[in-house]
């Protein structure tokens, strides 16, 4: 009979030999395992490590989902043709301001040429002729109030007269540029291209999504949640648009308000009504002030007023975000410096005079690393 012998430089040697020390190695593993905190334990009994209490902040935020309503105006295009922007998105823009221009294509091939620029030039000119028009008439208008109601119109007779004048100036004029631009270009040729123009001054955007006109008071009649709702959009749009089709908006005002997801799992009371916030987007910040809550449906809202109006925060309706809800700055000291007593409250154990004391202390903030205090001294050594 055949037998088979393991050397004992070979592998299945090697490991037939630590098969039998096994269980002493486990033993020592799990010796140095539970022997390495208890070290540490001791060590931070025996010698506890020794800061020094400064100055620092302690933050506490959320990432939060963001809904912005803001007062804008969608523009729309006064005729059907094809469209070209005349600015950029994010520009800010004056009131009666063009943006845009829109052109019927067959009408745009039969001309060759400088002929946009040419009407660009004519548009420009009667829309002045018919700013100063409207100021004309309601001068006249006010005059005529005046006659109707008994008022002393003093010289009242020659100014009217003088302003029936130069309304009569005014439109002369006007009728002669139009006639003008009719024998040198095509007859009509304001229903084929028309300057598309801002209604207010503000920032113009071509980010169409159809909740432009929605208000705070239509989201809580309907009591729906904004980012369960499906966004009503009417774009993208083609570069061929009907008439009253959207060319873009113009976001206008001083500030948006910002409908915040309350933080969730957190169990937060709202911060106080004129707070101050901050949103954080990668290296930014922005400040906002908490204005109020409310309920849509089973979910609960923070609202935020935001001043900045920075074209990064008009840019997007919905967006996240981390909220910055409370942020407390003070003497500063480590989480684990702190112990607590139900017959004191907090306190700290600090050096004074190199003897160890215990220091009272009010916690006014904290996290998982720090603690903000009072009654305590900038620059106290403190153990932790």
């Amino acid at each position: 009979m055949k037998r088979l012998v393991i050397r004992p430089n070979s592998v299945l040697g090697f490991l037939i030999r630590v098969g039998r020390r096994l269980p002493r190695i486990l033993l020592a593993v799990i010796g140095m395992v539970l022997f390495v905190p208890l070290l540490s334990f001791f060590a931070d009994y025996l010698f506890p490590r020794v800061t020094v209490a400064d100055w620092g902040t302690v933050e506490h935020g959320a990432w939060v989902k963001a809904f912005a309503l803001r007062d804008e105006i969608p523009v729309t295009t006064p005729i059907a043709g094809e469209f070209r922007l005349l600015v950029a998105g994010g520009t800010k823009v004056q009131k009666d301001q063009a943006v845009a221009e829109v052109v019927n294509p067959v009408f745009s091939r039969q001309l060759k040429g400088e002929w946009r620029e040419v009407f660009r030039v004519v548009s420009e000119r009667l829309h002045r002729l018919d700013r100063e028009l409207e100021a004309v008439e309601k001068d006249m208008a006010f005059f005529a109030a005046q006659k109707r109601h008994g008022l002393p119109a003093g010289n009242g007779v020659p100014v009217e007269q003088e302003l029936k004048a130069i309304k009569e100036n005014l439109l002369a004029v006007r009728q002669a540029v139009i006639e003008e631009t009719n024998l040198q270009t095509i007859t009509g040729w304001q229903d084929y291209y028309r300057l598309v123009r801002a209604e207010e001054a503000g920032v113009f955007s071509t980010g169409i999504d159809g909740w432009e006109e929605i208000t705070l008071k239509d989201l809580e009649a309907t009591g729906k949640n904004p980012f369960k709702t499906r966004s009503p959009v009417t774009g993208p749009f083609s570069r061929s648009l009907e008439k009253g089709d959207y060319v873009g908006k113009v976001i206008y005002g001083f500030h948006q308000t910002l409908l915040v997801e309350a933080p969730k799992g957190k169990n937060l009371h709202p911060p106080e009504k004129g707070s101050r916030c901050w949103l954080r987007i990668r290296e930014e910040e922005y400040p906002v002030t908490f204005t109020g809550s409310c309920r849509l449906g089973d979910e609960e809202f923070w609202l935020f007023e935001e001043k900045s109006m920075r074209p990064e925060l008009l840019q997007q309706r919905i967006f996240t975000v981390y909220l910055v809800y409370s942020r407390t700055r003070g003497v500063r000291v480590p989480r684990s410096a702190l112990h607590y007593d139900d017959g004191t409250g907090w306190k700290v154990y600090g050096s004074l005079r190199g003897t160890k004391k215990e220091i009272p202390v009010e916690v006014l903030s904290m996290d998982d690393r720090w603690a903000v205090v009072d009654q305590l001294d900038f620059g106290t050594p403190v153990f932790y």
